[in-house]
């Protein structure tokens, strides 16, 4: 800002404060608005399930448990049949294994799976 030397100096320079402490108060009034529509409940709940229901998320987690699933099931049937300590050793190891390759490609899991249904219904089918 420059040097005021007159009073209509200090005229113009208060107007122009004046004009832009309405303009910023505008933008402040606007800003709470939308924040207080966006904390609303119904806000908050819609943007929560939008998140949630995100169809990455859920192949995430769907991965994960299959990953999961199939390692516990190696798991145990490795370790059912005996109960040593290298044994559950290894079954541990194979857990994280199974469950890290499973989980790393869900694509090819799911491509399997639809593969051992289809084999599977269509068995049902023939005995019929």
């Amino acid at each position: 800002m420059q040097n005021i030397t007159s009073t209509v100096d200090l005229k113009e320079a208060i107007q122009q404060l004046e004009k832009k402490q309405i303009a910023e108060g505008q933008l402040l009034k606007e800003q709470f608005n939308i924040t207080f529509t966006s904390l609303k409940p119904v806000n908050l709940i819609k943007s929560f399930t939008e998140a949630v229901a995100s169809p990455a998320l859920i192949s995430n987690l769907l991965s994960a448990g299959i990953g999961l699933t199939a390692g516990f099931f190696s798991k145990g049937i490795l370790t059912k049949t005996s109960g040593s300590l290298l044994k559950k050793v290894i079954g541990s190891i194979l857990l994280f294994g199974v469950s890290k390759i499973v989980a790393g490609k869900p694509g090819l899991i799911q491509a399997i799976g639809k593969r051992i249904t289809r084999s599977v219904s269509s068995n049902k089918k023939a005995a019929s």
